[in-house]
């Protein structure tokens, strides 16, 4: 598993498991709240468009698509009509690693919707308390925005589709009904972590440490008297409780660490395991501490040269990531790596910063069919090679 993002931060909190780009937004949880209604419904067509960006490089295009949903009802949220547009950006494509491949003509789907586009950054969503509101100059017409963009579309017709449709069902009631309870839903995700349903597990586990992260005090003493988490559960909630009952910073993006949290994390990576090096690589690779990271370059960037070896393809990759962003040439092997890999969100954060190494006279779409991206790995190696005659 590549590329990771944390929920929190090492030296303002305790370590967070590993989740992928954007397990964050767009798990079940986060994906109830968000929408204005979860839509069942059967493909009539889907269509692909590449929207320009306003930067007016073609390269950066927005790759769109756009599905007719016929026959819909809801499973939660506003009425419908029986014919809605649904616009999703990004692309499909069978190779996606986690991601379902593009629904064909005819198949029913379960899609998450919402009259206006999905936010990214609307961080308060991760809390227990947090309810969408949708203006009502909002318009409600048939053409919606897919919420969390492909993540929000799953095709059905598989045997474990009708858990699939309960447990999001289940998801709405705990946590868009009047009937809300903290404890309660807690309860629900310890079971949807036992779910036969990979994705239903792999959810669950991630929203029971968003609600566990994002909880008040008094709420965490409440759910460890409850004694149902498992023993990672457990312990996530005992560290971001002492965390918390210390004084947790209010603005934890904007947190800059110290010197003396860079000495520890390069300790950490000479000494620590796989997950330990993980985590403070994770933490490193913050978009906000880019700029003091690469000032602070000469405490941490000859530690990475025996992480571009390690077994462990997480380590390497993060490692290549932050040597990139310095403009380090060792990172190219790995970098190149990464742009062959299976899931999109990897070759695309290997592209954000090797494209700046590359110049402009390569592209790279990482949401392209397989021939023309292992066509654009070759002009990226035939590149590497040159620099290096």
């Amino acid at each position: 598993m590549l590329f990771a993002v944390m929920l929190v931060c090492n030296a303002v909190a305790p370590a967070q498991q590993q989740i992928s780009l954007q397990g964050i937004e767009s798990s079940l949880g986060q994906l109830c709240k968000r929408s204005s209604s979860v839509v069942l419904g059967n493909v009539s067509s889907l269509t692909f468009t590449n929207v320009p960006t306003d930067i007016g490089d073609p390269t950066e295009d927005i790759p769109v698509a756009t599905m007719v949903l016929v026959a819909c009802s809801n499973l939660y949220g506003k009425a419908i009509s029986a014919t809605n547009q649904v616009l999703i950006n990004g692309s499909f494509y069978a190779d996606d690693g986690e991601f379902n491949p593009a629904p064909e003509i005819g198949q029913r789907v379960l899609v998450f919707v919402s009259p206006v586009p999905f936010d990214y950054e609307k961080y308060q969503a991760y809390r227990w308390d947090y309810t969408e509101v949708f203006s009502n100059s909002t318009t409600w017409g048939t053409s919606f925005y897919a919420v969390g963009d492909r993540r929000g579309v799953v095709v059905l017709g598989h045997s474990s589709d009708r858990e699939f449709v309960a447990t999001t069902a289940r998801y709405c009631a705990h946590l868009r009904g009047p009937a809300r309870d903290f404890n309660t839903y807690a309860k629900f995700l310890v079971c949807a972590q036992t779910s036969r349903v990979e994705r239903i597990r792999r959810d669950a586990c991630l929203d029971m440490r968003i609600l566990i992260r994002h909880a008040d005090i008094p709420a965490l003493h409440n759910l460890r008297l409850e004694n149902i988490l498992n023993k990672e559960d457990q312990e996530y909630l005992a560290k971001i409780l002492s965390w918390k009952e210390k004084g947790e910073p209010r603005v934890i993006r904007d947190y800059t660490p110290k010197d003396e949290d860079l000495v520890v994390w390069t300790q950490t990576l000479k000494k620590g395991d796989d997950m330990a090096r993980l985590t403070v690589l994770a933490e490193m690779i913050m978009e906000q501490r880019r700029t003091w990271l690469v000032s602070k370059s000469n405490q941490w960037s000859e530690v990475m040269t025996t992480l571009l070896a390690d077994k462990n393809s997480g380590v390497r990759e993060l490692s290549a990531i932050l040597l990139a962003r310095i403009q380090d040439e060792r990172a190219m092997p790995v970098m190149i790596e990464m742009l062959q890999n299976n899931d999109v969100f990897a070759r695309s954060a290997a592209w954000t910063e090797l494209k700046v190494m590359c110049g402009t006279n390569i592209a790279f779409d990482a949401e392209a069919p397989l021939a023309a991206r292992e066509k654009a790995v070759k002009a990226v190696e035939l590149w590497y090679k040159e620099q290096h005659k």
